[in-house]
């Protein structure tokens, strides 16, 4: 399968999840891109049938709602993907360069999302990331003091005297 296939079949998957139609992406399209693409135009990269610009990448990807990961993401299933060269690539070697490293709270978090929904995140990245930048600030656990180590001291003679009204 050439990497071209892998973009259609993602396409089409996440078109139809949103419930669009091959013309309605196809007009998304033209707003980023300046020339909306027809309903056959559509068809044909969803069949793998056309090569990609980076910029038809990114507006694919944007009006689906999606990343650019997930438009390369290989299907389970394929074991490997033909290159212009002749040579071929396995998926592993693909999947390794468009799986993102999400700290498992975020990866959880987008799962229960579901995939449409990339800018929430990328707001969990950015949450996570400031958590983390925000954690790296504050004393350590050691440092602070535990509630086992609270005890309890007899107020001074003078702090007696003046809750009793006593100077």
């Amino acid at each position: 399968m050439r990497v071209e296939e892998i973009v259609g079949i993602r396409m089409r998957e996440h078109r139809e999840a949103r419930d669009m139609t091959q013309e309605q992406l196809g007009e998304e399209l033209g707003y980023f891109l300046g020339n909306a693409w027809s309903r056959q135009a559509v068809s044909s990269a969803e069949k793998g049938k056309r090569a990609f610009t980076a910029a038809e990448l990114l507006t694919i990807a944007d009006s689906l709602g999606i990343t650019c990961a997930d438009l390369l993401r290989p299907p389970p299933s394929l074991r490997e993907i033909e290159m212009p060269s002749g040579w071929y690539l396995t998926p592993a070697a693909l999947r390794e360069e468009v799986e993102v490293d999400y700290p498992p709270i975020v990866a959880e978090l987008i799962t229960l999302l579901g995939k449409d929904h990339y800018r929430a995140q990328e707001a969990l990245v950015a949450a996570t990331k400031n958590l983390e930048t925000l954690a790296a600030h504050l004393p350590s656990a050691e440092a602070s003091p535990q509630e086992s180590d609270h005890v309890e001291r007899e107020p001074s003679a003078k702090e007696r005297g003046a809750r009793s009204g006593v100077h």
